[in-house]
C-alpha cells in the first residue's frame, strides 16, 4: 500500500502534529508520512531525513492501519514518570561537575 496524496495544508498539519509531541523520533514519523504524502518515495524520503528506509516504511504501514494515532510513540501512556524533580535537581548538580570535582 501507498500512502496517498496529501495537500499542503494536510501535510503542515501533520508536521505540526509530530513538532508538537515531546520525541524527536514521534516527530520524524510524522515528517517521513507527510513527505511521502508529496508523492516523493521510501528511499527519497529516508535520505532527505537522514534515517533508514525500514523507518519510513513502518512510519506509511503505521498511518495506513491506524491513521495519525498510529505514527505516536506507543509508550505514551507507559505509567507515570520514574524519576521526580529531586532526582532531576540531584543530576544537574552531577553532571555539572568535572572528575577533578571527586
Amino acid at each position: 500500500m501507498k500512502v496517498p496524496r496529501m495537500s499542503r495544508v494536510e501535510r503542515r498539519q501533520l508536521i505540526r502534529l509530530g513538532r508538537r509531541s515531546d520525541d524527536p523520533y514521534t516527530a520524524l514519523r510524522f515528517q517521513a508520512v507527510a513527505r511521502l504524502g508529496t508523492g516523493s518515495s521510501t528511499p527519497q524520503v529516508a535520505a532527505a531525513l537522514e534515517i533508514a528506509t525500514s523507518t519510513v516504511v513502518g512510519a506509511a504501514n503505521r498511518f495506513l492501519a491506524e491513521g495519525v494515532v498510529g505514527l505516536y510513540d506507543r509508550r505514551r501512556g507507559n505509567g507515570a514518570r520514574k524519576a521526580d524533580e529531586r532526582f532531576d535537581r540531584v543530576l544537574v548538580r552531577l553532571l555539572g561537575r568535572t572528575p577533578q570535582d571527586f
